[in-house]
């Protein structure tokens, strides 16, 4: 006779309830789920492995927005940072245009500070120290007006992966 262990844990739980002078009885007490949890075995393992597959699917796209997220984030701190050292370097270069302590603005005078019109040295702020300013100047006559075009390129992150450029273009006139 084959028996199990659950077998023997019953039958000697019935030995202690029956008194020493009946002796042992090893009867197997019928179980409700005996014949369900033979038709089943096996059963769990498919479902687990194939929520351990959704799960990890799941684990795998989120990983992959978060460092695109991440990656877009700082891409667009980089635009701003290029488009406000473009800003700095356009207000730079109006500066040097239009400003002279010493003389009084004229056309002569605007036309001779476009043309030795030089890029603004790097910036040194903590917002802007991986960013450079090129800043040009142009001039044309209309109807005796002086028109002047200061064209300014910001450009932050060169030689990392994230890098960016933006342009400013600026025009004023002297009478």
């Amino acid at each position: 006779m084959c028996l199990d262990i659950n077998t023997l844990v019953i039958a000697r739980r019935e030995t202690t309830k029956q008194s020493h002078s009946e002796g042992t009885r090893l009867e197997r007490l019928p179980r409700r789920y005996d014949g369900v949890a033979a038709k089943q075995g096996g059963y769990l393992m498919p479902m687990a492995i194939f929520i351990l597959l959704v799960m990890g699917g799941m684990a795998l796209t989120i990983s992959r927005y978060t460092s695109q997220a991440s990656a877009a984030t700082i891409q667009e701190v980089m635009n701003v940072q290029a488009f406000y050292a473009a800003e700095s370097g356009a207000q730079y270069a109006m500066n040097q245009l239009f400003y002279d302590e010493a003389q009084t603005m004229t056309q002569a005078l605007a036309l001779s500070n476009c043309s030795s019109l030089s890029n603004p040295d790097t910036f040194s702020g903590t917002g802007l120290h991986d960013c450079t300013a090129s800043v040009s100047c142009s001039s044309s006559l209309v109807s005796g007006v002086r028109y002047f075009t200061i064209n300014s390129v910001g450009q932050c992150g060169a030689g990392t992966p994230f890098s960016a450029s933006r342009s400013l273009e600026v025009a004023s006139y002297v009478e």
